[in-house]
């Protein structure tokens, strides 16, 4: 297969739409034109995941089948997963190919492979489960400023004071480390640097994330366990993955 295609929620929401209101489209027969022409139609589990939040229980099951019905039988490789292997692979300026099929430690990963080949075969996450994905999501918010057309991050200065009043720790000289790569240092890019450094920080060293079990593995299989260890070392001996 040499093509692949990625559907986030509102494209699925959409298809189902068209699916559902015309007869001529079949979700079964579009599949299997797509993998005969070497197509990988991926959803992923955070697409999953909301699909899971839709309170309406009818339309979430149906949702469901409509994706294992259209969507290849692999999830994606979630973020997380793309951002070890870029490190592993020595933070190249061109990745090489590779397989972008999630392995089974990701979220959701092994039942939708099953509920694919299985269609008497239905899963979904319980209350408890799913608040403590949301939880994850909101601790992001924390770092957000709602605008009228949406979210973005705290200035430079805000995100400083910010991490130093949730996490009891003070950043600045690594970030000063970052800031050194570039010759001309404007307030643009100072911002650039600490949304950067926080979205590592955040969902790469502290692991909230949805998929907190693949970002702790690895962190594991390095021995590197406090999250401060782990931005201390991405600065060391990745610092490309920033940029």
């Amino acid at each position: 297969m040499n093509e692949v295609f990625y559907f986030e929620t509102s494209a699925v929401n959409s298809l189902y739409h068209i699916f559902s209101n015309d007869n001529r489209f079949s979700s079964v027969k579009t599949k299997k034109l797509q993998i005969s022409k070497g197509r990988k139609w991926y959803i992923s589990s955070a697409t999953l995941w909301e699909i899971f939040n839709t309170k309406d229980k009818k339309r979430r099951y149906d949702l469901f089948d409509f994706c294992r019905c259209l969507f290849y039988d692999h999830l994606i490789a979630c973020p997380e997963e793309i951002v070890i292997n870029y490190i592993r692979s020595g933070c190249p300026v061109i990745e090489k190919p590779y397989n972008l099929d999630s392995s089974n430690a990701a979220l959701f990963s092994k039942e939708w492979k099953q509920a694919c080949e299985e269609m008497r075969y239905f899963f979904e996450p319980d209350h408890e489960q799913l608040h403590s994905y949301t939880y994850a999501m909101q601790f992001l918010g924390k770092y957000l400023h709602k605008k009228q057309n949406g979210y973005e991050l705290k200035g430079y200065k805000e995100l400083i004071d910010h991490s130093y009043h949730l996490l009891g720790i003070r950043l600045e000289s690594l970030m000063d480390k970052l800031m050194q790569e570039f010759d001309n240092l404007t307030d643009e890019i100072k911002q650039y640097v600490a949304i950067v450094f926080h979205i590592a920080l955040i969902i790469f060293c502290y692991g909230i994330t949805i998929n907190k079990q693949i970002v702790e593995d690895y962190w594991n299989s390095m021995g590197i366990l406090k999250p401060i260890s782990r931005i201390e070392w991405l600065v060391e001996n990745s610092i490309s993955v920033f940029f």
